[in-house]
């Protein structure tokens, strides 16, 4: 009886000291910084007005922005990483017209990376990738671009395949957000403007 309560404690001891050592190698540089954070301009209940080259208007609201973090497990290694993981959605108040965009922020990649995904009334969406945090010296940074009689000045654009009619370029400013994507029949979306909730 001795015997068995010196092994239990023995066991104990072994799986508490390798509990220690799990917790030891979590890797907090997975977190998003404060800097990238801000590089989503939106919040919930902001409003976009997007108009396209044929004068059609598309209403679109933020319905949701949220923060998590989680453990995430490496592949089958022992690691685990606190994992930070920001999305928003953002929807068209039309319900004939669906679409939305679908923006996630996540740091389990090296570096951390900002996808966009655009889901067009249609037409085929597309999918843009962006390392953060964004900065000039990004090979898909544009010093300015005229969009809908108005100058932007640091914007992200990323470009796909253009194929069928499907969107095959986006363009992304930190102080707007989605400002503009192109479609490969020739057609665009432009944002005319935007009802900040806060």
């Amino acid at each position: 009886m001795k015997v068995t309560r010196i092994y239990v404690i023995i066991v104990l001891g072994i799986v508490f000291l390798q509990q220690g050592c799990f917790k030891d190698k979590i890797d907090e540089e997975r977190l998003l910084t404060d800097e990238m954070k801000s590089q989503n301009p939106y919040h919930k209940q902001d409003k976009l007005y997007f108009e396209s080259n044929n004068a059609k208007e598309y209403i679109l609201d933020v319905s949701f922005r949220t923060n998590e973090i989680f453990e995430y497990q490496n592949g089958n290694y022992a690691t685990n990483y606190l994992v930070e993981l920001e999305k928003t959605s953002i929807n068209s108040l039309d319900t004939s017209q669906q679409c939305g965009f679908w923006l996630e922020m996540v740091g389990y990649d090296r570096p951390p990376r900002l996808t966009l995904y655009f889901d067009p009334p249609s037409k085929v969406g597309m999918t843009a990738y962006f390392d953060l945090p964004l900065n000039k010296d990004r090979p898909e940074f544009v010093d300015s671009v005229y969009i809908n009689e108005k100058w932007h000045y640091g914007v992200y654009v990323e470009e796909n395949a253009k194929v069928d009619s499907n969107a095959y370029r986006l363009y992304y400013s930190t102080e707007l957000g989605i400002i503009k994507i192109d479609f490969s029949d020739d057609s665009t979306w432009e944002l005319k403007k935007i009802e900040w909730a806060e």
